[in-house]
């Protein structure tokens, strides 16, 4: 017999912000998705779509909460920063950099990648910020904390980002 599928009115709402502060989370993978295209000819970027949730809150309803971050490959400072949080530096050859590990997948179908590297359920400390969006508050992170041991010495041009929401 056919029936609807209902939903309480006030989950539609969403869970409200966290409040702005530092945070432990644990990485728990990636949902890339490449970006739509500029109609110029230009390939699309890939967009790794970061999935994180807080944990040892102070707070234990907090425990358990998704923090989302893009991540687009073509901001490489905000890459560094988000591995260095989880206590990697980028992988390098030289030429160009990546993050610890390795991908499986399909390059051209980015829902079919996953992420095979040491950063996996790793934990980094965050700082959340609160953003407005079309008049909504959300949650964005608005720095990294470094665990990277001596990492002004080992990488002395790498000034890490204080503020990761700076508008215009």
């Amino acid at each position: 017999m056919p029936f609807m599928m209902k939903i309480d009115n006030s989950k539609l709402e969403g869970l409200d912000v966290m409040p702005a502060g530092l945070y432990k989370v644990r990485l728990l993978g990636f949902k890339p998705k490449y970006s739509k295209p500029k109609g110029d000819g230009s390939q699309p970027s890939l967009n790794l779509n970061a999935q994180m949730e807080v944990m040892d809150n102070a707070n234990p309803e907090l425990n358990g909460r998704k923090v989302f971050e893009g991540l687009n490959q073509n901001a490489g400072w905000v890459l560094q920063d988000f591995a260095h949080a989880f206590g990697f530096p980028l992988e390098t050859d030289g030429t160009s950099s990546w993050l610890p590990g390795m991908w499986d997948g399909d390059a051209s179908d980015a829902a079919s990648l996953v992420y095979k590297g040491p950063m996996l359920g790793q934990i980094a400390e965050v700082e959340l910020a609160i953003d407005s969006y079309q008049g909504k508050e959300n949650n964005k992170i608005g720095r990294y904390l470094c665990r990277v041991p001596e990492c002004a010495t080992k990488f002395p041009t790498i000034t890490h980002s204080l503020n990761l929401l700076k508008k215009g």
